[in-house]
């Protein structure tokens, strides 16, 4: 199994989950300096360019120690199908592909 993954700060730059204390403790989280956070992603097979990111249960990686976990956020703030493109930019998209038939 595998799974498309990527770094929420490129598409939401002002993303900063409030991660669990107890979270961070059992993956021996201690500094920033050691904490990767990553969204999984979903691409619709009809539509790729609708692809959405799961900000509710982000992946939270110790990058020293390698320990890693998804954690489903209580944070009712985040989606978790998250567009990576706003609407109008994929209807552009649309009218140009649909100009070009």
């Amino acid at each position: 199994m595998a799974f498309v993954v990527i770094d929420p700060l490129v598409f939401r730059p002002d993303y900063r989950p409030a991660l669990p204390p107890e979270e961070m403790k059992e993956l021996e989280i201690e500094s920033s300096d050691s904490l990767v956070v990553l969204t999984i992603l979903t691409i619709p097979q009809e539509d790729p360019l609708k692809l959405t990111a799961n900000l509710m249960a982000p992946l939270v990686i110790n990058s020293k120690t390698r320990k890693g976990k998804q954690i489903v956020l209580s944070d009712l703030n985040y989606s978790h199908r998250e567009p990576l493109f706003p609407a109008h930019v994929l209807s552009a998209s649309e009218q140009g592909v649909a100009g070009a038939k």
